[in-house]
């Protein structure tokens, strides 16, 4: 349709070139004609001129049309090929799915081997839920044993008169050491501006009780050779 379209189009045009060519022929011949009878001949080819100009209007009138036909079938043809690209898109679609459909339809042919299968699943999760819940059970019997123990240690603990003592001991020891950082620092600001030796005294007899205090706590829980706090220079 559209080849037709077009050699309609090239044939106006060539009759136009014709036509166009014809009149310029005929006006070089209106110049080259005698003056005799040149009257009659001059209305003869103003008729001919003015038929071939209405040929000419109306072919140009039949070229415009065609051409708005062949913009209207371009138009038409544009839209068949994208329909055409849609429906080969849906083809494809519809193939894969066929594939797919094809392909469930041999899996479930085997009912037996489906039967099987499902079967053998089963089997699986039977012996992993009793396996979880054997881990279960055993992991509360082993966090019972331990919660047990550690109550009966904490108890034991809060019973034994040497585990109090060393509580005692040890909050008497955190007491005196802020007392004995208290008085390294006022002795560290007052020693260049007063007298210090009593404040002096009363530091020694700190760090002695410290002392005292440590080697008590270090043969109460076992341990020999603790540590000695020193104070400047005895």
């Amino acid at each position: 349709r559209q080849r037709e379209e077009s050699e309609k189009i090239a044939t106006v045009q060539s009759n136009i070139s014709l036509l166009l060519e014809r009149i310029s022929r005929a006006l070089e011949l209106q110049k080259q004609m005698p003056a005799e009878g040149a009257s009659h001949a001059l209305h003869a080819l103003e008729s001919e001129v003015d038929a071939r100009r209405n040929q000419i209007e109306s072919d140009q009138v039949t070229h415009q049309r065609l051409e708005r036909e062949l913009l209207d079938r371009k138009m038409e043809l544009e839209k068949v090929e994208n329909l055409d690209i849609k429906i080969n898109a849906e083809l494809q679609a519809h193939a894969r799915k066929m594939e797919e459909q094809s392909q469930e339809m041999i899996r479930y042919s085997d009912l037996d081997g489906l039967r099987r299968n499902v079967e053998k699943r089963h089997e699986d999760l039977v012996r992993e839920r009793a396996f979880l819940v054997k881990l279960r059970d055993s992991s509360k019997h082993q966090l019972n044993a331990l919660s047990a123990s550690n109550e009966a240690l904490r108890k034991r603990l809060n019973e034994e008169a040497a585990f109090r003592s060393v509580s005692t001991l040890e909050g008497r020891l955190r007491h005196l050491r802020q007392s004995n950082f208290s008085l390294e620092e006022f002795v560290r600001l007052k020693g260049k501006e007063s007298y210090y030796l009593g404040a002096k005294t009363d530091c020694l007899r700190l760090v002695d009780e410290i002392n005292l205090l440590l080697k008590d706590t270090d043969r109460t829980r076992g341990i020999g050779g603790g540590p000695v706090l020193l104070l400047g220079e005895r």
